[in-house]
């Protein structure tokens, strides 16, 4: 690639942010990085194919980027400083091209060459000087229909060097020869920077119906747009130093339909002196946008009368068949009686916008226009003020109390009452065409003491009444039963009347936020105070820091699909939603939301299924990730309803310290952390209860005869036996192959040693006795059993089972442990279950030798002398 760039630089020289450079240069890694690469993003748009290259910080286009076939081409947004030769001549299709918002100082001569198909060309906002580029540099666009040049006129040094260009053109205040091969142009947007405005002649040729002017311009004359007759609708942008305009400059155009003035510093009586010329003509839309002589001191439009609307200041647009006006941001505080009154503005106008304005003027003056007969929409808007530090307070004062405000004159609207004359009736007569209604911050306060009937109001869809300090509301408002949208947004409606909405049976839309609704009521009467708008589809409560509603607000409401009850302070969701059937969003956040019901979790999910999308909105809430709630947890993750912050919110742990829901997304070991030990601990003690069970089983089969006969010495009169309630002490049971041991070392220990008789066979059973009773009755007189167990004594002796047997149900209660074994370890499995399980474990010693050892000693001490 580097070799490549070299040859390419041999003989040629190349464009890159605005300057030549040559093979000396040094690649940054951004712009290797283009050259390798394509950062456009190519799309097929129906049948255009879209290039989109805006917003990439882009400092130079390469011809490659774009297909010979690209149809849209989007560079806007970059940091493009010139518009090279031969990089979009190829693009013959080229229908759209937008290069706004560059730092762009110079065009090349035939950077536009052969694209012939434009027809959308953005220059805007760059740092374009018209009299330093090409004169021919539109000359192949023939096909062009909009043209905007309008450039960035924040850099004063810029400005003024292109001003001191502009003053030596001769011939108007455009380039000669540069617009006039644009035969199809029908938009222009330019900037002009001069004292005089006037359109070159070559602007005849021009089919120019949209006009859009900005930039340093001084003076406007009659003959300024003489050129450009055909302009239909003409826009004056941002013409701060504006100083001279003629009130017969409008007087060329043959058919203007639409005029605006947005920061054009003229004040809005010579603005509407500038109409003279189109009385009697017809008009789609005027738009006054910020015209005061000295906006940053709105005052002074009262001493300077020019912020009065009478008859005179608009004495020519009341004789103009306007269908929207629009009258924003002037500074307009009195309206006074006659200003829109006119037999042509009762027959034309449609649309009035009197909006941002610090209206005070009369209501006689809003009659005048509520009563227009083809009035469709009537906005008027106004913002508190405050008079504190202003000099010409006693001035505002004094205006006050010369025009009678709105408020005051509400007595004039009356027209019927009660024999009560404590109570009366109000009737307003509006037009009939009146579809939309808003008033904002403009009556002042509003005590809605009395009942309100309006006339004329059937057509009427959308109602606004926001910020206009209404308090006190005690009747309903009367007249407007086909009202689909009601806004009573920023009013004081704490305890309304339970049957205020009855009066709107229709409402599908309403808004009612920041009204400071009384919690308590709401709780009581939030169910009868709603449940006639049986077609209410969107619901607004939010802002009235509300903390309970009752569980059926809503249960009428089948239409409901969209309910804000966001800023209050509801700790979970305060309705029912199983009877919101149609509700597909609801939005909770800057609640007191910790967690959500296990019901609600699952209504939301039914609600979500049922409905294929639901939403909902719960972040500024400070949720719980405490183990209490790890199902709701694991439902923020796992649910198909679509929340809001990716699922991640703020919430606080178990040890009381501000965390996130993100870091809880391994719900398991959430559990183990939460759970793991208390389970654990269970799963200890169970297990430590299997084993004392099963040790304790074991116990009890083993000295089953023990634990009898302790039970029975503690419940009963039960006495163990004595070694003195027994003929003999030990009866030796052994085998007869195998007697030294036990006749001799083993009898002659416990009679010597332990001085206890014994009960040898051998010698003491009497030949004349049989030997199966002998040997029976010589066990049951005897206080211990000792069987010494050998292998000849379990293989030889025909004896041994009778011996055993006779020792297992000789032990009893009374002496349980009367049998005591001494056997060879290779005779232990010979040993019989029964007899195991009748002798204690302790009374069964393992014998490795046949000698009286020290511990075998010990034992038979300890157990033949208890």
């Amino acid at each position: 690639m580097n070799l490549f760039i070299l040859l390419l630089l041999t003989n040629f020289q190349l464009y890159t942010c605005g300057t030549l450079v040559d093979e000396n240069t040094s690649w940054t890694v951004t712009e290797l990085k283009q050259r390798n690469g394509n950062p456009c993003d190519v799309t097929l748009d129906l049948v255009n194919v879209v290039v989109n290259c805006s917003s990439r910080s882009l400092q130079f286009i390469i011809k490659s980027w774009f297909p010979e076939s690209t149809s849209v081409l989007m560079l806007q947004s970059n940091l493009l400083t010139v518009v090279p030769n031969n990089t979009l001549n190829n693009l013959y299709r080229l229908l759209s091209l937008s290069l706004q918002d560059n730092m762009l100082t110079y065009i090349e001569p035939k950077s536009f060459e052969r694209l012939h198909s434009l027809q959308y060309l953005n220059l805007e906002n760059n740092r374009l000087n018209l009299f330093s580029l090409p004169v021919l540099i539109f000359s192949d666009l023939v096909n062009l229909t909009e043209l905007r040049l309008s450039q960035d006129t924040t850099n004063s040094v810029y400005n003024l060097k292109r001003l001191n260009t502009v003053f030596n053109a001769s011939t108007g205040s455009f380039p000669d020869q540069m617009f006039g091969h644009l035969i199809h142009l029908r938009a222009l947007s330019v900037d002009v920077h001069d004292d005089l405005l006037y359109f070159n002649p070559e602007f005849q040729n021009l089919p120019l119906t949209k006009l859009q002017l900005s930039g340093k311009l001084k003076t406007i004359t009659e003959s300024s747009f003489e050129n450009v007759k055909t302009v239909k609708d003409l826009s004056w942008n941002n013409f701060g130093y504006i100083q001279n305009v003629s009130s017969s400059a409008l007087g060329t155009f043959v058919h203007l339909e639409q005029f605006t003035l947005n920061e054009v510093r003229l004040g809005v009586r010579n603005s509407l002196h500038l109409l003279r010329p189109l009385v009697n003509s017809s008009m789609k839309l005027l738009k006054l946008s910020t015209v005061p002589l000295i906006p940053n001191l709105k005052y002074l439009s009262i001493t300077s009368q020019d912020g009065i609307l009478d008859e005179e200041s608009t004495r020519y647009l009341r004789d103009i068949c306007i269908e929207e006006l629009h009258l924003q941001s002037n500074n307009i505080f009195i309206i006074l009686k006659g200003a829109f009154s006119s037999q042509t503005l009762d027959r034309c106008l449609k649309r009035v916008y009197v909006t941002f304005n610090p209206i005070q003027g009369t209501l006689q003056a809003l009659l005048d226009v509520i009563l227009l007969k083809s009035l469709q929409v009537l906005v008027i808007t106004s913002f508190k003020y405050k008079a504190q530090g202003w000099a010409g307070t006693s001035t505002l004062k004094q205006l006050e109390s010369q025009y009678v405000t709105i408020t005051d004159k509400l007595g004039e609207l009356i027209n019927v009452k009660t024999n009560n004359s404590r109570t009366y009736t109000v009737k307003l007569f509006i037009s009939r065409s009146i579809e939309y209604f808003e008033f904002g911050s403009l009556f002042g306060e509003i005590n809605w003491d009395v009942p309100i009937e309006v006339h004329g109001g059937d057509n009427v869809q959308e109602l606004r009444l926001m910020d206009c300090a209404i308090q006190n509301v005690q009747y309903s408002l009367e007249g407007l039963s086909h009202v689909k949208t009601v806004y009573l947004s920023f009013n004081t409606l704490s305890v309304l009347p339970v049957t205020f909405f009855d009066s709107f049976p229709e409402v599908e839309v309403l808004v009612l936020d920041h009204c400071e609704l009384d919690s308590e009521f709401m709780s009581q009467h939030s169910y009868s105070l709603f449940r006639n708008l049986v077609k209410l589809k969107q619901l607004d409560l939010s802002y009235n820091a509300l903390d309970i509603l009752l569980p059926n607000t809503f249960s009428a409401h089948l239409n409901l699909s969209s309910l804000n009850l966001a800023f209050n302070r509801f700790r979970t969701i305060p309705f029912d939603l199983s009877q919101t059937l149609g509700l597909n969003k609801l939005d909770m956040r800057q609640n007191s939301l910790d967690t959500l019901s296990s019901k609600d979790m699952a209504l939301l999910d039914e609600l979500q299924h049922r409905l294929g999308e639901f939403q909902l909105l719960i972040s500024g809430n400070v949720l719980s990730c405490g183990c209490e709630h790890i199902q709701f947890l694991q439902w923020l993750h796992r649910t198909d309803v679509r929340l809001d912050e990716n699922r991640n919110y703020t919430c606080i742990n178990n040890q009381g310290m501000l965390s996130s829901t993100s870091a809880y997304k391994n719900i398991e070991v959430l559990w183990r952390e939460c759970w793991g030990q208390f389970y654990f601990n269970i799963a200890l003690g169970m297990f430590a209860f299997v084993n004392i069970g099963f040790v304790f089983v074991f116990m009890l089969s083993k000295n089953k005869t023990s634990i009898i006969s302790g039970i029975l010495q503690l419940f009963t009169e039960f006495k163990l036996k004595r070694p003195v309630d027994y003929q003999y002490s030990v009866f030796i049971g052994y085998s007869d192959f195998d007697y030294q041991f036990a006749c001799l070392t083993l009898r002659k220990f416990i009679e010597d040693d332990l001085k206890l008789s014994t009960f040898v066979g051998d010698r003491d059973l009497l030949p004349s006795i049989a030997m199966a009773e002998g040997i029976m009755a010589a066990m049951d007189s005897s206080w211990r059993i000792v069987l010494v167990v050998n292998k000849s004594f379990v293989n030889n002796n025909d004896w041994f089972l009778f011996m055993v047997r006779s020792a297992v149900f000789s032990v009893s209660p009374a002496n349980p442990l009367r049998v005591v074994i001494l056997v060879e370890e290779c005779c232990i499995p010979m040993l019989p279950c029964e007899l195991l399980s009748s002798v204690p474990e302790d009374n069964v010693f393992v014998v490795t030798e046949w000698k009286m050892t020290y511990k075998l000693q010990q034992g038979l001490r300890t157990r033949l002398k208890e």
